[in-house]
């Protein structure tokens, strides 16, 4: 009997232990203490970058885009955003910091196409493909 019962208390904990939260982070989530780190007008770009990091992006203007999001998920169950954070920093012509700030991030659904895309059936199999590349280089058809 005791040992059904130990067989039910470690199933009971490998279930229990599948629905440990999980924590991710995509991105770069900028820390406040590095943000009011940087010297508007005495930072360069390389400055900023070994700061801040690699930009997510970097655009036209001489500027750059830090865009980060942690996620928090549990078992098959949706990940849920915990923060999200947009940070948009220009520089001068010179590539000194000019200014930075957070910006709102537009979440829009994005409408899939449900139209097929055309493929060319040639009318061979997977097994003709492998077949194929399992010849010799100089035995071509």
């Amino acid at each position: 009997m005791s040992g059904l019962i130990r067989a039910v208390f470690v199933f009971s904990l490998m279930l229990l232990s599948g629905c440990k939260p999980t924590i991710s982070t995509s991105g770069n989530l900028c820390e406040s203490d590095d943000l009011n780190s940087l010297k508007i007008g005495v930072h360069s770009v390389n400055d900023v970058y070994e700061i801040l990091g690699t930009p997510s992006f970097k655009l036209a203007g001489n500027r750059a885009l830090y865009v980060g999001r942690r996620l928090r998920s549990i078992s098959f169950f949706d990940p849920k955003v915990t923060e999200e954070k947009a940070i948009l920093v220009t520089f001068n012509q010179r590539g000194i910091l000019a200014d930075w700030r957070v910006v709102e991030l537009d979440h829009q659904k994005i409408a899939f196409d449900k139209a097929i895309t055309p493929v060319r059936d040639t009318g061979r199999t997977h097994a003709d493909h492998i077949l194929d590349n399992l010849q010799r280089p100089g035995r071509r058809k």
